[in-house]
């Protein structure tokens, strides 16, 4: 056993931990299981809480990666139907807007919407081009992150045509005149194709309240002087000030006003863990759970989607599905990776269907308001369900890779990284012939428009980022 601290080392360490509550961007409920001892109200069985000091950081996708995440836009928002041309009680938040009874949206807003898909944008986020020339921003903080994941070039009217602008697939374009669309590259007779959700891609061409038939737009000449060009840093990662205070659409991060509460109340048991850590020199621990009472459970989701096949051969759902089934702060589709993840490892472990609106049967029992689902969450839904395995929870990757050897599968929790700017689960499934893992990521346009699901990632990339892990044998 280590020796105690003496007091010189106690006030080095106090020092050094205050200094990083000071900066506090991000609290999880974690899962560390040590001596059985008494906490707060709401964490059980020596529950922690993590306290992730300083920032976060953003990864920007490829050239391709954006110029997917649109088509898939485009093709979701003209699946819905009957989406609107409108300049008036637009949402910002692009799952808020589709789940409206009118859904809203115009030049400006869907290239918003297209970046919060894309994950470079916050779903509190939003800019246009303005009529006299400016980029019109929400927020100072959408300022600062378009300054960050762009390069922004500014042009004074008539100084250029489109014919003159070197542009590449994937500018975003400002028009003075209020106009803003994405350039895809041109056709076979060398015409210029754009994203473009302007009113001349509704029924009407009309200021208010025309459906939308389409949202490309092939023509080499707008009508209208640019402004302005936004460039993304493709394929780089950039980190995000923790004075940026807008909070993240990701249902596991949140800023430090969103989370105060859970702060104060877990400050203690924090603390605490600091300290035991520190004395008996703990990096990790592994928690055994065990349900073997078999599983009966039928499906009462009467508006569920089915799900799908992923590429493991298990079932794979979608929060984004899910967006009429309320949960946390709003519903699934913003706050439900967490339960998405479960009903995909329950529903492959029971052979039964159980999906994403089943597995939030506990309401909001464990959701950390402000922060996201909780880690005890897990362990109750598999003894809710009777699952009729061994949960071994452990953040050494090597023990999750020979689990994965074993068909065993596992729910990870991750931060800023690969699958999310903030926090996100993940399902991972099994491996490849060379040992690369293979993920059911729960968010769609990482699975489909990323192509996450259809490819492996070496355990290094996938530990970079991990928080925790879950094992589920079965």
């Amino acid at each position: 056993m280590s020796e105690l601290p003496n007091d010189s080392q106690h006030n080095e360490t106090m020092s050094g931990l205050c200094d990083e509550l000071k900066n506090v961007t991000k609290i999880v409920n974690g899962g560390l299981f040590t001596e059985n001892r008494d906490g707060p109200t709401g964490l059980e069985n020596g529950g922690y809480v993590e306290i992730t000091p300083g920032g976060r950081s953003i990864h920007i996708g490829s050239q391709e990666e954006w110029l997917a995440t649109l088509e898939s836009l485009s093709n979701e928002m003209l699946s819905d139907g009957d989406w609107i041309f409108s300049y008036e009680e637009n949402k910002t938040d692009y799952m808020t807007a589709r789940a409206e009874d009118t859904k809203r949206t115009n030049s400006g807003l869907f290239v918003s919407h297209g970046l919060q898909c894309f994950e470079v944008l916050d779903s509190d986020m939003s800019f246009y081009g303005h009529s006299d020339g400016h980029i019109q921003y929400n927020s100072t903080d959408t300022e600062t992150r378009i300054g960050k994941i762009a390069e922004i070039f500014d042009y004074e009217m008539g100084e250029i045509t489109l014919e003159e602008a070197d542009l590449q697939p994937g500018d975003i374009v400002t028009y003075y005149g209020e106009y803003t669309n994405v350039y895809i590259g041109t056709d076979s007779s060398g015409n210029k194709m754009w994203y473009d959700a302007g009113k001349g891609q509704t029924t009407n061409s009309e200021d208010e309240g025309g459906t939308y038939t389409k949202f490309t737009r092939t023509t080499n000449d707008i009508g209208l002087d640019i402004s302005h060009i936004i460039r993304l840093k493709y394929d780089t990662t950039i980190s995000i000030a923790s004075e940026e205070t807008s909070s993240s659409s990701d249902d596991e991060s949140d800023t430090l006003f969103g989370a105060i509460g859970s702060l104060l109340r877990n400050i203690w048991i924090s603390i605490c863990t600091f300290f035991e850590n520190l004395i008996f020199g703990r990096e990790d621990a592994t928690i055994w759970y065990n349900f073997n009472e078999g599983n009966n459970m039928t499906s009462s989701s009467s508006s569920a989607s089915p799900g799908s096949i992923s590429a493991s051969g298990y079932v794979q759902y979608y929060q984004n599905d899910y967006a009429h089934v309320s949960y946390g702060s709003s519903n699934i589709a913003n706050c439900g990776c967490g339960p998405t993840c479960f009903a995909m490892v329950a529903t492959a472990i029971t052979g039964t269907r159980i999906t994403p609106e089943d597995a939030v049967w506990c309401g909001n029992t464990y959701y950390v308001w402000g922060l996201g689902t909780s880690w005890s969450y897990f362990g109750a839904a598999a003894q809710h369900f009777n699952l009729d395995c061994r949960i071994v929870e452990t953040t050494d990757i090597d023990v999750v890779v020979q689990a994965l050897r074993s068909r065993a599968l596992v729910i990870s929790s991750q931060t800023s990284g690969i699958f999310t700017s903030g926090g996100h689960f993940i399902v991972l499934s099994g491996l490849d012939n060379n040992d690369g893992i293979r993920v059911m990521d729960p968010n769609k346009n990482n699975a489909v428009n990323k192509r996450y699901n259809n490819r492996s990632f070496t355990k290094e990339e996938i530990n970079a980022s991990a928080l925790h892990y879950w094992i589920f044998y079965y």
